[in-house]
């Protein structure tokens, strides 16, 4: 299985051979009287993530330049910037030798920390890079309508329910994963938006381009 992995805008030369997920529980374990342990069932923690990142400062026939061949220190300075930048999206694209589609990861990340090696007697002139990235959730207030002595809090609208749209433009930095979330509630729909406006690239579609939504 084939897959490629942006972080942000930057697609990474070369594919981890390994990617760790970790997601953490929340559940508690509490001693009730005359009843013992019972666990308390919480929603999930944040998910991480962690790889090593090969940087090249040699250009490899198998490694992957879609903008040019880049040395190791345009993706150190990409990673800082990402480091200060706070949230971006992760994207894992996945797909068969034979280029079939398979599910895609979508999220948005923080860049926790970052380790970078030199060793001459095992990656030669390159850098390898460890990361660890760690999920980032939306969140804020909610709406509170207070009728005398009743409040009724308005949950944030699911994007499920959210109005219908034949039409999207796409902003900058997004992936077709990202739209298809946002228009259908569904990240792995993105086939259809790519299908419709035939877009070679799903994680790259041309910003500012008005794409069709299919329905």
């Amino acid at each position: 299985m084939a897959y490629s992995v942006y972080l942000g805008n930057i697609l990474l030369p070369v594919t981890p051979e390994a990617i760790q997920v970790k997601v953490k529980g929340r559940n508690e374990t509490v001693v009730l009287m005359d009843q013992g342990e019972v666990n308390i069932l919480k929603s999930p923690g944040l998910t991480e993530l962690s790889f090593d990142a090969l940087l090249p400062n040699i250009r490899y026939p198998w490694a992957i330049y879609p903008g040019g061949f880049r040395r190791a220190e345009y993706y150190l300075s990409a990673l800082e910037q990402l480091k200060l930048s706070g949230v971006f999206l992760l994207v894992i694209s996945r797909q068969l030798p034979v280029g079939t589609g398979l599910y895609g990861t979508s999220m948005k990340v923080s860049l926790e920390d970052y380790t970078t090696k030199e060793d001459a007697g095992q990656q030669g002139f390159d850098v390898l890079a460890s990361l660890t990235l760690k999920q980032f959730r939306d969140y804020g207030t909610k709406t509170c309508q207070i009728s005398g002595n009743t409040a009724l809090i308005l949950p944030v609208r699911e994007a499920a329910t959210a109005p219908s749209q034949t039409s999207y433009t796409v902003q900058e930095g997004e992936s077709l994963w990202e739209i298809s979330k946002r228009c259908y509630g569904d990240g792995s729909r993105y086939q259809e938006l790519q299908a419709a406006n035939n877009i070679a690239d799903p994680n790259n579609p041309p910003a500012g381009q008005t794409i069709t939504i299919p329905r």
